[in-house]
């Protein structure tokens, strides 16, 4: 059985890790809907150190329903506001269930992402 005390804390820089250990904890899964993991990519919204705004960036977080669901901020919106807010192209989300995750974890070694990248994003 699952013991609060032994919960994944989520921390800033680490959202393929954290969403997919919230994903098996099923923090947000509900008695009618379970979570998706989504891996896409957002645009920033203003400059970083980095990069310009508009720039492409990996980012992990889960889905329930027509929720999306930040697991750092343990924000819960609306999906059309997430992605509006991200400008995030819905067709470039590559949404994984709880046993299609811990398959590609195990086949890649890694917390993501796991499909071909766009040749536009960063992973900083």
């Amino acid at each position: 059985m699952f013991h609060p005390s032994l919960a994944h804390v989520p921390t800033a820089g680490n959202c393929y890790e954290d969403s997919l250990m919230i994903l098996i904890e099923k923090k947000y899964d509900t008695e009618d809907e379970t979570c998706v993991l989504c891996h896409g990519y957002p645009r920033l919204t203003r400059a970083d150190d980095e990069f310009e705004p508009g720039t492409k960036y990996g980012h992990a977080w889960l889905e329930r329903g027509e929720y999306a669901i930040d697991v750092l901020t343990e924000s819960i919106i609306p999906k059309v506001l997430f992605y509006a807010f991200g400008c995030i192209d819905e067709a470039g989300v590559t949404r994984y269930l709880k046993t299609e995750a811990l398959a590609e974890i195990l086949d890649k070694s890694h917390y993501g992402p796991w499909a071909v990248e766009p040749a536009d994003a960063c992973f900083a």
